[in-house]
Protein backbone atom coordinates (compact mmCIF):
# COMPACT_ATOMS: atom_id res chain seq x y z
CA UNK A 1 0.00 0.00 0.00
CA UNK A 2 1.17 3.82 -0.63
CA UNK A 3 2.46 5.94 2.24
CA UNK A 4 -0.53 8.56 1.58
CA UNK A 5 -2.96 5.42 2.12
CA UNK A 6 -1.22 4.38 5.30
CA UNK A 7 -1.11 7.79 6.39
CA UNK A 8 -4.62 8.76 6.04
CA UNK A 9 -5.86 5.03 7.53
CA UNK A 10 -3.27 5.82 10.56
CA UNK A 11 -5.25 9.41 11.18
CA UNK A 12 -8.89 7.88 10.73
CA UNK A 13 -10.53 7.13 13.82
CA UNK A 14 -12.37 4.34 12.92
CA UNK A 15 -13.57 3.21 16.62
CA UNK A 16 -17.45 2.98 17.93
CA UNK A 17 -19.09 6.23 18.60
CA UNK A 18 -22.08 6.35 21.15
CA UNK A 19 -24.70 8.32 19.44
CA UNK A 20 -27.76 9.36 21.92
CA UNK A 21 -31.53 9.44 20.39
CA UNK A 22 -34.06 10.82 22.55
CA UNK A 23 -37.56 10.55 22.12
CA UNK A 24 -40.90 11.20 24.62
CA UNK A 25 -38.42 11.99 27.25
CA UNK A 26 -36.44 9.13 26.94
CA UNK A 27 -32.71 8.58 26.24
CA UNK A 28 -31.73 5.72 24.27
CA UNK A 29 -28.37 5.01 23.54
CA UNK A 30 -26.84 3.32 20.93
CA UNK A 31 -23.07 2.65 19.62
CA UNK A 32 -21.54 2.69 16.01
CA UNK A 33 -18.90 3.04 13.45
CA UNK A 34 -19.19 6.07 11.13
CA UNK A 35 -20.87 4.12 7.81
CA UNK A 36 -18.00 3.16 5.38
CA UNK A 37 -18.73 3.23 1.38
CA UNK A 38 -18.78 -0.70 1.96
CA UNK A 39 -21.28 -0.04 4.46
CA UNK A 40 -23.68 1.82 1.83
CA UNK A 41 -23.47 -0.58 -0.77
CA UNK A 42 -24.40 -3.22 1.30
CA UNK A 43 -27.11 -1.28 3.04
CA UNK A 44 -28.20 -0.51 -0.74
CA UNK A 45 -27.99 -4.06 -1.95
CA UNK A 46 -30.37 -5.28 0.91
CA UNK A 47 -34.07 -3.27 -0.71
CA UNK A 48 -35.57 -3.50 -3.87
CA UNK A 49 -35.07 0.12 -5.57
CA UNK A 50 -38.29 1.92 -5.80
CA UNK A 51 -37.48 4.30 -7.91
CA UNK A 52 -38.20 6.77 -5.71
CA UNK A 53 -35.42 8.67 -3.94
CA UNK A 54 -36.87 9.72 -0.78
CA UNK A 55 -38.16 6.54 0.09
CA UNK A 56 -34.70 4.80 -1.21
CA UNK A 57 -32.23 6.76 1.12
CA UNK A 58 -34.52 6.21 4.40
CA UNK A 59 -34.73 1.96 3.71
CA UNK A 60 -31.39 2.14 3.33
CA UNK A 61 -30.93 4.15 6.60
CA UNK A 62 -32.66 1.64 8.13
CA UNK A 63 -30.50 -1.02 6.55
CA UNK A 64 -27.22 1.07 7.60
CA UNK A 65 -28.78 0.96 11.45
CA UNK A 66 -29.39 -2.54 11.69
CA UNK A 67 -26.19 -3.18 10.51
CA UNK A 68 -24.06 -0.95 12.18
CA UNK A 69 -25.90 -0.23 15.48
CA UNK A 70 -24.85 -2.39 18.89
CA UNK A 71 -25.05 -1.75 22.49
CA UNK A 72 -22.49 -0.48 24.91
CA UNK A 73 -20.72 -4.20 24.78
CA UNK A 74 -20.86 -4.90 21.05
CA UNK A 75 -23.72 -6.61 20.91
CA UNK A 76 -26.11 -6.08 17.46
CA UNK A 77 -29.38 -4.01 18.65
CA UNK A 78 -31.55 -5.79 15.84
CA UNK A 79 -32.07 -9.11 14.46
CA UNK A 80 -33.53 -9.53 10.74
CA UNK A 81 -37.27 -9.75 11.69
CA UNK A 82 -36.78 -6.12 13.63
CA UNK A 83 -36.57 -4.07 10.40
CA UNK A 84 -40.04 -5.56 9.56
CA UNK A 85 -41.68 -4.42 12.54
CA UNK A 86 -39.87 -1.45 12.54
CA UNK A 87 -41.22 -0.62 8.80
CA UNK A 88 -44.50 -1.13 9.80
CA UNK A 89 -45.20 -0.05 13.56
CA UNK A 90 -42.50 2.99 14.19
CA UNK A 91 -44.43 6.01 13.46
CA UNK A 92 -42.28 8.08 10.26
CA UNK A 93 -41.54 10.83 12.75
CA UNK A 94 -39.71 8.45 15.35
CA UNK A 95 -37.63 6.82 12.29
CA UNK A 96 -36.54 10.08 10.62
CA UNK A 97 -35.18 11.43 14.00
CA UNK A 98 -33.40 8.26 14.63
CA UNK A 99 -31.79 8.25 11.01
CA UNK A 100 -30.61 11.70 11.75
CA UNK A 101 -28.95 10.77 14.82
CA UNK A 102 -27.03 7.99 13.24
CA UNK A 103 -25.53 10.13 11.12
CA UNK A 104 -24.76 12.87 13.04
CA UNK A 105 -21.42 12.81 15.32
CA UNK A 106 -21.43 12.35 19.10
CA UNK A 107 -21.60 15.03 21.64
CA UNK A 108 -18.82 17.67 21.26
CA UNK A 109 -17.76 16.08 17.63
CA UNK A 110 -18.95 18.16 14.42
CA UNK A 111 -22.05 16.77 12.54
CA UNK A 112 -21.31 15.10 9.19
CA UNK A 113 -21.45 17.00 6.36
CA UNK A 114 -25.20 15.90 4.10
CA UNK A 115 -24.52 19.19 1.88
CA UNK A 116 -21.88 19.66 -0.27
CA UNK A 117 -22.60 23.56 0.12
CA UNK A 118 -22.58 24.10 3.86
CA UNK A 119 -19.72 25.11 6.15
CA UNK A 120 -18.94 22.14 8.27
CA UNK A 121 -16.72 24.20 10.85
CA UNK A 122 -19.68 25.85 11.32
CA UNK A 123 -22.15 22.81 11.87
CA UNK A 124 -22.51 21.61 15.47
CA UNK A 125 -23.89 17.87 16.73
CA UNK A 126 -27.05 17.11 15.56
CA UNK A 127 -27.73 20.63 13.91
CA UNK A 128 -28.71 19.80 10.15
CA UNK A 129 -26.51 21.50 7.09
CA UNK A 130 -28.22 24.60 5.45
CA UNK A 131 -28.71 24.44 1.78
Amino acid sequence: MGAFFEKLKADLDLGRKKKVFQWAGHEYELWMTEPTMGDRYRARGKFKKTGDTEKDIHEMCLQLLFALAENETGVKLFDEFDIIEMRDIIPYEILQDLFITTITMSEGEEAVQSDMKSDPKKLKAGQPAKA
